[in-house]
C-alpha cells in the first residue's frame, strides 16, 4: 500500500523519516531506535470482546479512585492522577488498588489487533511500555521476525536478548507490584535501578519513539523528567507522536524539553471521534515507518533487467539468426541497460544462485556470436565483449575459444579501444582465469597453451598499475596453476604474495597455506579477515560488497576453528539480515550440492530408460529423452566459487572438516568437469585417506584404463613431484600430520596409476617404493598398506624380463624384523619370480647370506618372508651356490637329519619341497604326513562348534584343507596321500554336516570351511583313492556333500567315480552342465575345470557325453552369456589346444572371441558392474583364446589385429597374458 500522501503533507514528515532512517538503520552510525508505548496505544490498538469499548486511560482510574475515597465530593479533580491514587492505597491498603487496577483493564476481555502487528513487525532495537496488560506480548508470540523477548522482571535484562518487551510498570498476573501512585514513582529508582539504568541506556544510545503518550500523561512527564534531570544534555531527541494537535506555544514547550513531536492532527482531524482520531493517526505512523523503507531501493534488491522482447513475431525470431546486421542491432541497443546493471552490482563476493541464471541468460536474444559481433561497429563491439565477459566471469561460466579469440583482440592496453584500461585488463584477467580448462592432449597443445597464458601473464604485468590487486591476481593464478600440477613447491614460492587490499586476498593466501600443511598460520589469516570485514562493516552496513565477504569470512572461520567454543556469534544486525541481502554462504553450497543431486537423479535415469506401464506389456522408453549435460556448468560452479573465496575442499590440521570433498566425489562420479586430468588431480585434492570413496572411484582398475595415455604421464609426473615434497616436509618433522596425509594418499594413486606404466616407469615407481618403504620414518603403520600397494601393482606393470632385473633391489627390501618398530602385520615383501642367471647380479651374495640367516630366525614373519624372497632363487637351476643350498636347507630343517622337523612358517608346507633339504624324501613324508595323516581329533576339529570369531580352530582347519589342494595342484609337487590316507580321509569328510547357524559370521566362516575341504576332496583326496575305493556308496555320499553350502568346489571330485556305470557317468555330466549354466561364476569355474580332469583322465577314449559337453561350453560362448565367462574362455583355449573340437566350432569361437573382445572394452563398460570386476581377466583369456585359434587357423586378419591390440591393453593382466610366468 503506497504511503497516504497526507502523511507526507505534514510539517513533521521529516521527523517521521529521520526517525525510519534510524529505525532501518539506513545510515552505517544509525544505532536503531526504541519506542515507548503508553495506554494511549492500547486504547487504539486493542481489541475488546464487545467490539464498542474502549481500554480505559488515566482519567477513568482516577475517577473510579476518587469515587471510593470521596464519594460526597461534588467535583472531580483529576488534575493529579498519581496522587488521588496514592491516597486510594492510604486508605484501603496496596492491595486493595491493585486490584483496582486488574477490574478496570480486565485483562481477559482484550485481544490485540492488526495494529500490534503492525508494530511488532517493525525492527525496534527495544520496546519498552508503561502498561500493565499483557497485549503486546500475545502479539509478539506470533511474530518471528523480529523475535522479541519479554521482560517483565529486572532479573529478566540478565539473560534476555534484544529486541525486549520490557515491563517497567509491572504486569498483571504476573508482577506483585503495579507502579501506579505518587509514592512508587518516587521510589522507582531505588526499587527499580536495573529498569533505570536500561531506560537511561536506550535514551543515551538510541532514537527514541513515544507513542500513545499525551503531552500530560503522569508516565510522560516523569520519564522524560527523569531523563532530563539524569542525562542533561547527553540524550538524543525524543519524538512524541500521536494526534496531539499541539498550540504553538505546547510546541515550543516540548521542544524545550528535548522533545520532538510527530503531530498528525491534520492527517485526522477530519474524523469526528477522538478514539478513530487516534486509532487512524496510529496506523498511519507505523505504516508510514514501514513505507520509508520500502520507498529506500536497497542494494541487495538488485535484479538484471530483463532483455527479452515482449512480442516477438516468428519473423522477427527468425531473422535473429538470419540477418547479422538485424542481430546485432538488437545487441547495440542493449549495451546502456547492460551497462546499468554491471554499475549497480551491489558487489556480491560470489553471486547468489537466485540471480546467476538470469544475469548469465541476460544476453541472449540474441545470443553473441562470431558473425553478429564482427557486424558491430568496434566500439560497440568492444563494449559489449566487456559485458559479456563481466557475465562470464561474475557467474563463473565457460569462455568459449572463439570468444575468447574475439576478447583477446580488446584485452591490450597497448591497443586503445572504447573500454578503459581498466576493464581491457579484467578481460584479459578473465581469461587467464578460463585459461585453467584448456586441452592440453598432446604436446603441441600443451605448447599452445603455455604461450597463450604467458602472453596474457605478459600483458597484465607490463600494464599492473590499471588493474586494482593485479600482482596478487597473478600470484593467486599461479598458485592455482601449481595446485593443478600438485605442484608444492611452486605453491610455496608464491603464497607470499597473494596480498592485495580486499580482505578477502588474506582468505586465498590461507587457501594456500592449508594447502602447504601450515594450518595455525591459515586460520590466523582467516581471522584477520574476518577481524579487517567486521570493522569495515561497522563503517557500512548495508554494503554488500562488505556483508558478502565477512559472512564468507566468517563461514571459513567457524571451519577453521570447529572445536573452538569461544568463536564470537553473528552480531544481531546480521543475523536478521543476512539472509535477506542473499549473503547466506549455506544457500550457495546448498545450491552445488541440489545440481549435483539433480545430476545423480539424471544419470540414474538415463541408466534405466525403460518405465514399465500399468498394463501387462506396456512401457515407455526414455531412452531419447535426456536432457543437456549441465554436470561441466556446475564443475566450473565449484571451481569457481572455491577461487573466489579461497575456501578449501577440507580444512586438515588440528581439525578436519569437510567442506566440500563429499560434493567432489558426487560430481566426479556424475561426469565431472569433462577434462580427465583436471578431474584426476580434483579427485587426490579431495580425498581425505587412501580409502575414501572417491579414490575408489575415481582411480578403479577400469577407470585408469580408461585414462588417456597423456592423462596417466602427467598424472605420475605431478604425483612424483609431490611425494618429493612431503617427503621432505615428513622426514624434516614439518607439518608431518598433513604430509603424511597428503603422502598416504599420493602413494596410493600412484600405485594405481603404475599398471598403465610403461615397463621402464613401472621400475622407477617399483624403486621409489622400495626406497620409501626402507626409510625408518614411513614404516608408519598407515603408510605401509599404501607402499606394499605401490610394490605390487608397479611389479606386475612390469614384464617378465624386465622384472628380473629389479631382483637386488627386490630382496634388498628389509624384512620386519630389520625395521624398528614394525609390526609384522601388513609388511610388504616384494618378490620377484623371474630372475635371470646369477652371473647376472654381482652384489647379491651378502644379501643371501642375510636372507638364509633370516630363514633360522625365531620371527615367524620375517622367517617366511625371506623364503618366499628366495624360493625364485632355489628353483631356478644352478643359481643358488652348493654351499647357499646347503645353508638355506639347515637354515629350514636344522643340522641335524635324523632329528628333521617342519619349520613353522605361514606358508603351505609343500612349499618346501620346492627349496633345499637335508634329505629329500624325509622332507617329502613329513610334509605328507603333516598334511594327510590326520588324527581323528583333527577331522572331528572343522565339525565343532565355532565359539569366537576369528576361530583359531577354523583358521587351522582352513589352512590344512587349502594346503591339502595346492600340494595336490602344484605342477612340480602333485603331493598326493596314500590311497589309505585317502580313503580315511574321504570317508570322514564327506560326511560332514553343519550346524544351523542363525549367526552371518558364523555362517560365512563355515561357508568357507567347507569350501577349503570341498577343494581338498576334489584335487587331493578323490585323485588317491584306490580304483576299489570308488564306489557306488562313496558317490552317493559325495552327491549329498555337493548340497552342502560351498560344496561346489568338490564337482570335480566326481569324475574319478564316472567309471562305475552307466549311469553315475551321466549324473558328472548332468552335474558339469547344470554348473555351465549356473549363475555363480564359481560354479561355472568348478564345471569346467571338472570337463578338463575328466577328459584328460580318459586319455584317448572318446565319449559321447564329452563331445555334449564340449558342444554346450562353446554353445554358452556364442550366446552371450556372461557367468563366469572368463572360465568358459580359459576352457575353450584348452580344448582348442588339444583339437577336440569341430573346424565349426572352432570358427564359432573365432567370431565369439572378436565380439567378446569388443563388448568388455574398458570405456564400454560401466566402472561399478560386475563386468568391470571381471573385464580384463576376460580380455585376458580373449587374447589366450586368440593365440590358440592363430595355432589353428594362422591366416585370419582380425584375431592376428585383436592380439596386437592386446598386447598393447591398458591393463598388464592383458598385455602380458600371453607370457610365461612361473607358478
Amino acid at each position: 500500500m503506497p504511503m497516504d500522501s497526507s502523511v507526507k503533507k505534514l510539517s513533521d514528515y521529516p521527523a517521521i523519516k529521520k526517525l525510519a532512517a534510524a529505525l532501518h538503520q539506513f545510515n552505517a552510525n544509525e544505532q536503531g531506535a526504541a519506542i515507548m508505548i503508553g495506554a494511549g496505544f492500547s486504547r487504539s490498538a486493542a481489541v475488546h470482546i464487545n467490539k464498542e469499548i474502549r481500554m480505559p486511560l488515566w482519567d477513568a482510574l482516577s475517577r473510579r479512585l476518587l469515587e471510593k475515597t470521596s464519594p460526597d465530593s461534588p467535583e472531580l479533580n483529576f488534575s493529579n492522577p498519581l496522587r488521588i491514587a496514592e491516597e486510594y492505597r492510604a486508605s484501603f491498603g496496596s492491595a486493595a488498588l491493585n486490584d483496582e487496577i486488574r477490574t478496570l483493564v480486565n485483562n481477559e476481555v482484550w485481544a490485540t489487533g492488526v495494529i500490534y502487528t503492525s508494530l511488532l513487525k517493525l525492527p525496534w532495537s527495544e520496546i519498552m511500555t508503561t502498561n500493565w496488560d499483557t497485549l503486546l506480548e500475545q502479539a509478539a508470540e506470533n511474530i518471528h521476525s523480529p523475535y522479541y523477548t519479554p521482560v517483565t522482571k529486572t532479573s529478566d535484562l540478565t539473560w534476555a536478548e534484544s529486541p525486549r518487551i520490557v515491563k517497567l510498570h509491572g504486569t498483571i498476573g504476573i508482577t506483585d507490584t503495579l507502579i501506579a501512585a505518587e509514592e512508587d514513582y518516587r521510589k522507582y529508582p531505588t526499587n527499580f535501578a536495573p529498569f533505570v539504568n536500561f531506560v537511561r541506556q536506550v535514551f543515551i544510545e538510541k532514537e527514541l519513539c513515544l507513542l500513545g503518550f499525551s503531552g500530560d500523561d503522569p508516565n510522560f512527564l516523569q520519564w522524560t523528567g527523569w531523563v532530563r534531570d539524569q542525562l542533561k544534555d547527553h540524550t538524543r531527541k525524543i519524538y512524541l507522536v500521536g494526534a496531539l494537535n499541539l498550540s504553538a506555544a505546547k510546541r515550543k514547550y516540548l521542544e524545550s524539553l528535548n522533545i520532538a513531536p510527530i503531530d498528525l492532527w491534520s492527517a485526522v482531524k477530519h474524523i469526528d471521534n477522538t478514539d478513530l482520531q487516534h486509532e487512524e493517526a496510529t496506523k498511519l505512523f507505523l505504516r508510514a515507518l514501514q513505507d520509508e523503507k520500502r520507498t529506500k531501493t536497497l542494494p541487495h534488491q538488485w535484479r538484471p533487467a530483463d532483455l527479452h522482447p515482449k512480442n516477438f513475431s516468428n519473423k522477427d525470431h527468425s531473422r535473429l539468426y538470419n540477418d547479422m546486421e538485424y542481430a546485432s542491432s538488437l545487441l547495440s541497443g542493449q549495451l546502456e541497460q547492460l551497462k546499468y546493471d554491471r554499475e549497480s552490482y551491489p558487489g556480491w563476493l560470489v553471486c547468489p544462485p537466485s540471480l546467476q541464471w538470469k544475469l548469465k541468460t541476460q544476453l541472449s536474444h540474441p545470443s553473441p556470436s562470431a558473425n553478429n559481433l564482427a557486424a558491430l561497429d568496434a566500439d560497440c563491439c568492444a563494449k559489449l565483449l566487456y559485458e559479456i565477459i563481466w557475465r562470464r566471469n561474475t557467474t563463473f561460466d565457460y569462455i568459449e575459444p572463439w570468444l575468447a579469440e574475439e576478447c583477446l583482440t580488446v584485452a591490450n592496453p597497448d591497443a586503445p579501444c572504447a573500454i578503459s584500461k581498466k576493464q581491457q585488463l579484467e578481460i584479459c584477467l578473465a581469461l587467464l582465469k578460463n585459461s585453467r580448462w584448456q586441452d592440453i592432449d598432446g604436446d603441441e597443445a600443451k605448447t599452445n597453451a603455455q604461450q597463450y597464458t604467458e602472453r596474457l601473464i605478459h600483458i597484465l604485468e607490463k600494464h599492473a598499475q590499471y588493474l586494482p590487486d593485479c600482482q596478487a591476481e597473478l600470484a593467486y593464478h599461479r598458485a592455482l596453476m601449481a595446485r593443478d600440477k600438485l605442484d608444492f613447491k611452486a605453491i610455496e614460492n608464491v603464497v607470499e604474495d597473494i596480498i592485495g587490499e580486499d580482505p578477502v586476498w588474506l582468505l586465498r593466501q590461507a587457501l594456500f597455506v592449508m594447502e602447504l600443511g601450515r594450518y595455525e598460520e591459515a586460520k590466523e589469516l582467516v581471522a584477520q579477515a574476518y577481524g579487517k570485514l567486521r570493522q569495515n562493516y561497522r563503517h557500512d552496513r548495508y554494503s554488500v560488497f562488505t556483508l558478502s565477504r565477512l559472512q564468507w569470512a566468517y563461514r571459513l572461520l567457524r571451519a577453521y576453528s570447529w572445536f573452538d567454543d569461544s568463536i564470537e556469534k553473528l552480531n544481531p544486525f546480521i543475523e536478521g539480515i543476512y539472509r535477506e541481502w542473499l549473503c547466506d554462504p549455506q544457500v550457495h553450497i546448498n545450491s552445488i550440492e541440489n545440481k549435483i543431486k539433480d545430476e545423480q537423479e539424471k544419470q540414474q535415469e538415463s541408466q534405466n530408460p525403460i518405465e514399465p506401464g500399468f498394463q501387462q506389456g506396456h512401457y515407455k522408453d526414455n531412452t531419447n529423452n535426456r536432457t543437456f549435460n549441465s554436470d561441466t556448468e556446475v564443475c566450473l560452479l565449484l571451481e569457481g566459487l572455491t577461487r573466489e573465496v579461497g575456501m578449501p575442499l577440507r580444512v586438515t590440521g588440528a581439525v578436519n572438516v569437510n567442506m566440500f570433498a563429499n560434493a567432489v566425489g558426487d560430481l566426479l562420479e556424475v561426469g565431472g568437469s569433462g577434462n580427465c586430468l583436471a578431474d584426476c588431480v580434483l579427485a587426490i585434492r579431495a580425498a581425505g585417506s587412501a580409502t575414501s570413496p572417491i579414490i575408489a572411484k575415481q582411480f578403479s582398475r577400469i577407470a585408469i584404463a580408461c585414462l588417456p595415455v597423456y592423462v596417466v604421464k602427467t598424472l605420475v609426473e605431478y604425483i612424483r613431484s609431490a611425494i618429493d615434497y612431503w617427503t621432505v616436509q615428513y622426514e624434516s618433522g614439518k607439518n608431518a600430520v598433513v604430509a603424511l596425509a597428503e603422502l598416504i594418499v599420493l602413494i596410493e594413486v600412484l600405485a594405481r596409476l603404475s599398471v598403465r606404466l610403461e615397463s621402464e616407469l613401472a621400475k622407477e615407481v617399483f624403486i621409489l617404493a622400495l626406497s620409501l618403504g626402507a626409510k625408518p620414518k614411513f614404516q608408519h603403520h598407515w603408510l605401509i598398506p599404501v607402499i606394499a600397494h605401490a610394490l605390487q601393482f608397479s611389479l606386475e606393470a612390469i614384464s617378465a624380463t624386465e622384472q628380473a632385473t629389479l631382483v637386488e633391489q627386490a630382496l634388498a627390501f628389509p624384512l620386519p624384523h630389520e625395521c624398528q618398530g614394525v609390526t609384522d602385520r601388513g609388511w610388504p615383501n616384494p618378490v620377484v619370480d623371474n630372475v635371470n642367471s646369477r652371473d647376472a647380479y654381482l652384489r647379491l651374495a651378502p644379501r643371501i647370506h642375510e636372507l638364509i640367516k633370516a630363514v633360522g630366525s625365531t620371527d615367524v614373519k620375517s622367517k617366511s618372508n625371506a623364503l618366499l624372497r628366495l624360493l625364485p632363487l632355489a628353483r631356478k637351476a644352478h643359481f643358488l651356490s652348493v654351499t647357499e643350498r646347503e645353508q638355506l636347507a639347515h637354515a629350514i630343517w636344522g643340522d641335524s637329519t635324523d632329528q628333521m622337523k617342519l619349520p613353522n612358517t605361514t606358508l603351505y608346507l609343500h612349499v618346501f619341497l620346492l627349496l633345499p633339504s637335508p634329505d629329500a624324501d624325509k622332507a617329502e613324508q613329513l610334509i605328507r604326513d603333516s598334511l594327510y595323516a590326520c588324527d581323528e581329533s583333527v577331522l572331528l576339529a572343522s565339525q565343532s562348534e565355532i565359539r569366537c570369531y576369528p576361530s583359531p580352530e577354523a583358521n587351522a582347519i582352513r589352512t590344512l584343507y587349502s594346503g591339502m589342494a595346492n600340494a595336490a595342484i602344484n605342477k612340480e609337487t602333485q603331493l598326493l596321500p596314500t590311497p589309505l590316507q585317502a580313503q580315511i580321509l574321504f570317508d570322514n569328510l564327506v560326511v560332514w554336516q553343519s550346524d544351523d547357524i542363525d549367526n552371518d559370521v558364523a555362517v560365512d566362516t563355515r561357508r568357507d570351511m567347507v569350501s577349503n575341504l570341498a577343494n581338498a576332496l576334489a584335487h587331493a583326496i578323490v585323485p588317491a583313492l584306490a580304483s576299489e575305493a570308488k564306489t557306488l556308496d562313496r558317490f552317493k555320499k559325495l552327491q549329498l556333500f555337493l548340497q552342502l553350502d560351498g560344496a561346489k568346489a568338490a564337482l570335480p571330485g566326481g569324475i574319478y567315480f564316472a567309471g562305475i556305470s552307466e549311469v553315475t557317468a551321466m549324473k558328472v555330466e548332468k552335474d558339469i552342465r547344470t554348473a555351465l549354466l549356473s549363475g555363480e561364476a564359481d560354479d561355472v569355474y568348478f564345471a569346467v575345470t571338472a570337463l578338463k580332469q575328466w577328459t584328460i583322465l580318459a586319455g584317448a577314449d572318446v565319449n559321447p557325453l564329452f563331445i555334449s559337453l564340449y558342444s554346450r561350453l562353446v554353445f554358452t560362448i556364442e550366446s552371450g552369456r556372461v557367468v563366469g565367462l572368463q572360465y568358459l574362455l580359459s576352457a575353450a583355449k584348452w580344448l582348442v589346444d588339444e583339437r577336440l573340437l569341430s573346424d565349426e566350432q572352432v570358427e564359432g569361437l573365432g567370431e565369439s572371441v572378436l565380439r567378446i573382445f569388443e563388448e568388455y572394452s574398458y570405456n564400454a563398460i560401466g566402472t561399478d558392474t560386475m563386468k568391470s570386476v571381471r573385464a580384463s581377466s576376460v580380455r585376458a583369456d580373449c587374447a589366450r583364446l586368440t593365440q590358440a585359434l592363430l595355432q589353428v587357423s594362422p591366416d585370419k586378419v582380425e584375431l592376428t589385429e585383436l592380439l596386437s591390440e592386446a598386447k598393447k591393453d591398458p591393463l598388464p593382466e592383458v598385455r602380458y597374458a600371453l607370457e610365461e610366468h612361473i607358478e
